[in-house]
């Protein structure tokens, strides 16, 4: 099985694959523009590819973050339950004891 959006060949990580061939072909797109557009890195140009390989990348980075934050928080519920626990347990015995 393969993944298009984790393979190395694919920096935007995107699981799609854009064709502008038909509007090419029949002269509604400049193919020139349309490679300037997708892929160069200027403020001329839409640099399609570039923005969405960015946005993607800081996505991962919040994904993880998100994913360790999430650990913290059940390590911490976790905790709090051991010590509502061992609470109760001792209100207990010191019933018992009373």
């Amino acid at each position: 099985m393969c993944s298009i959006a984790r393979a190395k060949e694919n920096p935007i990580k995107e699981n799609f694959i854009l064709d502008f061939s038909y509007y090419v072909n029949n002269g509604l797109l400049d193919n020139s523009d349309l490679i300037g557009d997708l892929y160069t890195d200027t403020n001329t140009r839409l640099s399609y590819y570039p923005k969405l390989a960015n946005l993607n990348n800081s996505r991962d980075k919040l994904i993880t973050k998100q994913s360790s934050l999430l650990i913290s928080l059940d390590n911490v519920k976790s905790k709090y339950d051991t010590a509502v626990l061992l609470k109760d347990a001792a209100l207990e015995e010191i019933t018992k004891l009373g």
